[in-house]
């Protein structure tokens, strides 16, 4: 990553980095982009660049860039449960339920749980909880962010991060829905706002809607390979350590060599990976390399190894102290319609998942192979492109209408099928299908007849 143009960032140059749509908010920003351990990392202007970028996005309370006006809230939960009105609970609830802790809890549920809830406020750097501790509660973070660390010893000296959480992650379930001690030490990386559910009204309202969610996980994980011949309780242990992520039509998921903290499963809908291929022009492509279906992950290669952006020399890129880790995504992967993701922590995948994953030969393609497969993919797409102008001359013709498109052609054929559908209606399924089939067959036999003609 060393290069001639490289220069040393320290936190205060990082977090002096600011957007005009998005400012960053004084110490808040200063202690959240402390992106480098103490002293000073070298980063390469590129790096530096897609790393405000990560956190903006991923990590948008912690890095001062948050918009969400938690004050509401905490005026409403700072009040004894008893004396909270009606109108204070719903004031609150219009801005939890669009927390990700909150996203699939029914109106009515939150509504209790939102009249039993208190507000914890913690310092910079202050612990939440250690490893070891009885489970006591459950908590959900208003404002500011916190660190999972988790030591093999369970002291606090050796503890190794895990990942960084912000604002709208709930952490400490684990330990209540085990009625085990706590897992993990959670510290605070910024001044931090905390909305707090005790033990027993978290058993009476959320512990059955969290063990059913682990549960799903539990049985998604199973669908995999190599985890379809794990016992329940191993693929359970892993389950505990995925968050579920939504994405829309198109959304870029990550990006080829930006920052990156997960490996990801494909849970529902598909994703297009494409690697970044140079050619001979001096000019680059991305090529498409795999499309992945439920069951389906990528990133995985940062299981063994990956490049964690930072100088060199191995410098690890970080929140706070001790340090998050941010790898630099192999691929780029985006949405193909709407897809559901089951993201799990890189280091959490080192320790849980390092012999089980099974590396795809889309990350070892040569750049030869590459170039071949870009050159493959021009063709197609040029070939699509004339017979979509020979299907729209095909509509023209049959529509009698200059400005027809085979798209029209096709919309008018349903239409058909559909009014077929009505008059066979009485017949049964048969008679559906039949009356489908033959509006399908008959634009397929024009469309084909007619595209052979324009080609020779």
């Amino acid at each position: 990553m060393a290069s001639a143009n490289n220069s040393n960032y320290s936190l205060e140059s990082l977090s002096s980095v600011s957007s005009a749509s998005a400012p960053m908010r004084g110490t808040a920003a200063t202690a959240a982009l402390g992106l480098i351990s103490p002293g000073e990392l070298t980063l390469s202007e590129s790096d530096r660049t897609k790393l405000v970028e990560f956190y903006r996005q991923n990590r948008p309370d912690v890095a001062g860039f948050s918009t969400y006006d938690h004050t509401k809230v905490v005026r409403v939960l700072h009040k004894r449960p008893h004396q909270r009105t009606k109108r204070e609970v719903k004031v609150a609830y219009k801005y939890l339920h669009r927390l990700k802790a909150f996203e699939r809890i029914s109106m009515f549920v939150m509504m209790d749980l939102i009249s039993c809830m208190h507000v914890d406020e913690f310092d910079e750097g202050m612990f939440v909880f250690k490893q070891g501790d009885v489970g006591t509660c459950w908590y959900v973070i208003l404002s500011g962010g916190c660190q999972i660390c988790v030591s093999p010893t369970g002291n606090v000296s050796d503890m190794r991060p895990v990942r960084v959480i912000s604002a709208g992650c709930g952490f400490g379930e684990l330990a209540l829905m085990s009625d085990k001690s706590r897992g993990a030490t959670i510290k605070t990386i910024t001044t931090t706002i905390l909305a707090r559910v005790e033990k027993d009204t978290y058993a009476r309202i959320m512990r059955l809607q969290h063990t059913q969610d682990l549960t799903l996980k539990t049985k998604f994980l199973q669908k995999i390979v190599p985890f379809d011949t794990w016992p329940e309780p191993s693929a359970r242990a892993v389950a505990e350590v995925i968050e579920w992520t939504n994405y829309r039509s198109g959304e870029v998921i990550v990006r080829e060599g930006h920052p990156t903290t997960c490996i990801h499963f494909v849970s529902q809908g598909a994703v297009d990976c494409y690697r970044t291929c140079a050619l001979a022009d001096g000019t680059s492509t991305q090529v498409k390399v795999a499309t992945l279906g439920p069951t389906e992950y990528f990133n995985e290669t940062l299981v063994q190894t990956g490049r964690a952006i930072g100088s060199a020399a191995g410098s690890r890129v970080v929140v706070g102290e001790p340090a998050e880790t941010v790898w630099a995504s192999p691929v780029t992967a985006i949405a193909r319609g709407a897809v559901t993701l089951g993201n799990v922590a890189v280091l959490d995948a080192r320790a849980k998942l390092a012999v089980a994953l099974v590396v795809k030969p889309m990350y070892g393609q040569s750049p030869a192979e590459l170039a071949r497969m870009a050159a493959a993919q021009t063709e197609k797409a040029r070939w699509g492109k004339v017979r979509r102008r020979n299907l729209d001359a095909l509509a023209k013709e049959v529509l009698h209408d200059p400005a027809a498109s085979w798209r029209a052609l096709v919309a008018r054929r349903a239409r058909g099928a559909e009014g077929a559908l009505d008059r066979v209606g009485a017949k049964g399924g048969r008679g559906v299908a039949a009356a489908h089939a033959r509006a399908a067959g008959t634009l397929s036999m024009d469309l084909d007849s007619s595209t052979c003609m324009r080609r020779r």
